[in-house]
């Protein structure tokens, strides 16, 4: 195991994983998940624009910016062509890999 439980059943804390040679990674998933579950994955690119180098900057290992219903509502009920999402976040998220959930 990578890691130990403290010695006063406190449970894991932070010093617990210091030198344990697995890295934290971190994955934003605000653009696909925290999108679907505040608007209904209603939110058009053009609202999320304002955001993305701000979003790109901050040095995830990957960013979520499409999957689930989002694919269908793009073009069921946003009137958006879904893969020009794709080309437009590219444009913008220069340094942050982007994945499709």
């Amino acid at each position: 195991m990578f890691w130990s439980k403290s010695k006063d059943k406190t449970g894991a804390g932070a010093a617990d994983f210091v030198n344990a040679g697995v890295p934290v990674k971190f994955n934003s998933v605000d653009f696909r998940d925290g999108q679907h579950s505040l608007f209904a994955t209603r939110m058009r690119t053009e609202d999320m624009l304002p955001l993305l180098e701000r979003m790109d900057a901050v040095g995830y290992d990957s960013m979520e910016m499409w999957g689930g219903a989002t694919f269908d509502v793009a073009v069921r009920f946003l009137k958006e062509d879904p893969w020009e999402r794709v080309r437009v976040f590219k444009q913008h998220v220069k340094k942050t890999p982007l994945k499709m959930y």
